[in-house]
């Protein structure tokens, strides 16, 4: 009786074998896999957004809050306020946030919107409509402004020392949401808090989880 070799039985089970016998066995779980990874790769961008948008709220919240306590300082020359009359409505809508950056009295012009202190705790924004070179008798700057709403000029001549800065752009209604969000304080930080954790936690999750149906498949 003759007997086959182990490399003549393995040949003929080789031969055998339906041709797409090893796409057979490895193909079908990828398209599932990948269809898995996708939705993890959606739900961890969600969840990234929600982690960096709770820091920007924060964020904004504080500098708001600091503002609008009379606080002059600013944050890398940009200083962010609420506007909270119709003064300059046509052009700042009541509620706009807007960021004010700092800028050289010398360098503003008729035109210009800027932010300015009036008295040590109110800050006012409206437009250049006159500049007096030498209003002081020594060189410095005296700006005359309007609210583009109001019938008249203020009153009082604006020192450059007054000055905060220009008016770079706004944000309608988003000083309004930060203002009734800002007037209660911990509930707000309490969620917001938590939606980072949740973000955080859950976007940490996902990558690894992800991570881990990848090696799965090698």
């Amino acid at each position: 009786m003759a007997l086959k070799s182990l490399r003549e039985l393995n040949h003929e089970f080789m031969d055998e074998k339906p041709a797409n016998w090893r796409s057979d066995k490895s193909t079908p779980a990828k398209p599932k896999i990948k269809e898995e990874e996708k939705i993890h790769r959606v739900l961890s961008t969600v969840a990234s957004a929600l982690f960096y948008l709770g820091l920007i709220i924060i964020f904004l919240l504080a500098v708001v809050i600091r503002a609008e306590s009379g606080n002059r300082d600013n944050l890398f020359g940009f200083s962010f306020f609420t506007v909270l009359s119709g003064s300059m409505q046509d052009e700042l809508p009541k509620g706009s946030l807007i960021v004010v950056r700092e800028t050289d009295p010398q360098s503003l012009k008729v035109g210009d919107n800027i932010t300015f202190m009036h008295g040590t705790n109110t800050a006012i924004t409206h437009k250049i409509t006159q500049i007096q070179e030498n209003h002081y008798g020594d060189g410095i700057r005296g700006f005359t402004t309007k609210g583009t709403n109001n019938m008249f000029p203020d009153p009082e001549i604006v020192s450059a020392a007054d000055i905060i800065g220009a008016v770079t752009f706004s944000i309608p209604l988003l000083g309004s949401i930060l203002a009734f969000i800002a007037n209660k304080p911990v509930t707000v930080f309490l969620v917001l808090g938590a939606i980072i954790a949740v973000a955080a936690i859950a976007r940490k999750f996902l990558v690894e989880r992800t991570r881990r149906k990848r090696h799965a498949t090698y």
